[in-house]
């Protein structure tokens, strides 16, 4: 059975406010598009999970177990997105800055020292090599005709 988020969110409202209409404008939307979502959510389950009348909802006991188990669920759901979007947020992890001895001169100092203290979750790694240049020299070189 495939899993209804809907259903489950607008049951969650319905059953913390215990009612239909402070459902609805919580969330939105019609009093009567929760009192179809939650006759479908019923349908589907093929049972009831709610009582009405005239003045209150409540929650019958096969709502009242929906109610205890998908709250605590839902939850966790909630605080792994926050997580993750609170990861994206600012950057964290490890950069690799491979730079020769001229580059280090214009990063070293305020330049570094100010990003580190901006992202303080990121770690710096530099390695100042001569390799890259020299490369870059001899291919320079070599297009040029002047190198073998």
């Amino acid at each position: 059975m495939a899993v209804d988020l809907t259903g489950i969110s607008v049951f969650l409202a319905v059953a913390e406010m215990r009612s239909f209409r402070a459902a609805a404008q919580h969330l939105g939307v019609t009093r009567p598009a929760v009192s179809q979502t939650i006759r479908r959510l019923e349908d589907r389950l093929g049972v009831a999970l709610v009582q009405r009348t005239t003045r209150s909802v409540s929650l019958t006991e096969a709502g009242e177990q929906l109610f205890q188990r998908v709250a605590t669920a839902i939850a966790e759901v909630g605080l792994a997105l926050n997580a993750t979007a609170d990861r994206d947020s600012a950057p964290s992890g490890l950069l690799r800055l491979a730079v020769s001895s001229i580059a280090e001169r214009f990063i070293s100092g305020p330049l570094l020292a100010d990003f580190a203290d901006a992202y303080p979750a990121v770690q710096i790694d530099v390695t100042v090599t001569d390799e890259e240049s020299i490369s870059w020299r001899r291919a320079m070189m070599q297009g040029c005709g002047l190198a073998r």
